[in-house]
């Protein structure tokens, strides 16, 4: 049983690396071999006018190499494109925040108000997601925050003698790069319980039935998605992983040590799982729940279902952005060219079709061309 274990954990830590391909068999029979991974990354075609996008940072535990986040070749050349490219964008979020010139120093500020003002009642009619500038500036951004996420991987990761050490460490294991889950690659696939395979070999089982109810989930995604419970910490802006993980508790997932949300002594405490996007996506991967990608919106629509919780990566780097919940679907649409599905969110407070005005998941592939869209079933 225990060597059963072990050998699913190596797949486990095998799935949420990238695609890398460490034999478990191996681990098993104690032996430790170096295995030198240097994944391929296609990065969209507008960043490599920047500089050079590669994954070259790595976790070496144990004799396993555990690939991290790309990164820009030259950070401080690409910085100094992306203020030429987007020089309109930049220059609106300097005036109206009162931003100094964007810089290594002030890039989480830049990157904070352009979420921000895709919010504000009184912003420029052309500010969008799917503007030129806006899609070239966030690509940037989600490639340039890399290397601290990476330097913060590596910290944590600092005492970690082996596989076990690793993923005893929730926070770290769960800001991993995540997987690519089951990659649907067919546009017309609509893919069955029964066809779920996970790293093993062995067919996926979803959680216990008891463990969410959509019906239980939709009706807290109903009530909630235009203002925050107050039994929550609201992140404002930032809070679409937070609303999601209130709903999967709302129908019926219980916290516990490594998903939490709680206020001790007047202060709220609650863990990456519950509020950001790619630790929620790795952990329920992990504990059984099933996980679907695909680089197609209509395979993305043909496969979500009432309770799918949805996400996607703009660049396809292994961390995923955003977070929204399915509260209803439709049949295939040929006037639409995808099924219809309605989304409820806190960013932009909405709970809206995708041919609506409002939504917008099925238009983010004209802007972002390296764009994943994930699905977690439970």
């Amino acid at each position: 049983m225990k060597s059963l274990k072990l050998n699913r954990t190596i797949s486990l830590i095998c799935v949420i690396v990238l695609m890398m391909t460490v034999s478990a068999s191996a681990w098993a029979d104690g032996e430790s071999e170096e295995i030198a991974i240097q994944p391929d990354y296609e990065a969209p075609a507008f960043l490599e006018n920047l500089s050079d996008v590669n994954i070259d940072e790595e976790l070496v535990i144990d004799g396993v190499s555990i690939s991290l986040y790309p990164t820009f070749d030259n950070s401080i050349t690409a910085m100094e494109k992306i203020q030429d490219n987007c020089s309109n964008i930049l220059s609106l979020l300097q005036t109206t925040y009162g931003l100094d010139d964007l810089s290594s120093n002030n890039w989480h500020d830049y990157m904070d108000c352009m979420v921000s003002y895709l919010y504000n009642p009184m912003k420029a009619s052309w500010y969008s997601e799917t503007h030129p500038q806006y899609a070239q500036l966030s690509m940037f951004f989600d490639i340039y925050e890399n290397d601290e996420k990476n330097e913060e991987i590596e910290e944590a990761a600092s005492n970690c003698t082996s596989i076990e050490d690793l993923l005893a460490n929730d926070e770290l294991y769960t800001s991993l790069p995540s997987s690519n889950g089951l990659e649907i690659s067919n546009s017309n696939a609509i893919i069955s319980p029964e066809q779920y395979i996970d790293s093993d070999g062995v067919g996926l089982s979803s959680l216990s039935s008891t463990s969410f109810s959509a019906w239980q989930g939709t009706l807290y995604a109903e009530q909630y998605y235009s203002y925050a419970n107050s039994n929550y910490k609201d992140f404002e802006n930032n809070d679409c992983t937070n609303f999601v993980s209130q709903i999967l508790h709302a129908g019926g997932q219980s916290m516990n040590l490594t998903w939490y949300h709680n206020k001790v002594l007047g202060l709220w405490t609650y863990s990456p799982t519950w509020t950001v996007a790619t630790n929620f996506i790795n952990y329920w991967d992990n504990q059984g729940a099933t996980f679907l990608t695909t680089s197609t919106h209509a395979t993305f629509a043909i496969n979500l279902a009432n309770g799918t919780f949805i996400t996607y990566d703009k660049t396809n780097d292994g961390d995923w952005e955003h977070m929204g919940y399915v509260t209803d679907t439709e049949s295939y649409s040929a006037s639409l060219g995808y099924a219809d599905y309605k989304v409820a969110q806190h960013s932009g407070k909405y709970n809206s079709w995708a041919s609506g005005s409002i939504n917008g998941w099925d238009t983010l592939t004209s802007s972002y061309p390296s764009l994943k869209y994930g699905l977690l079933r439970f």
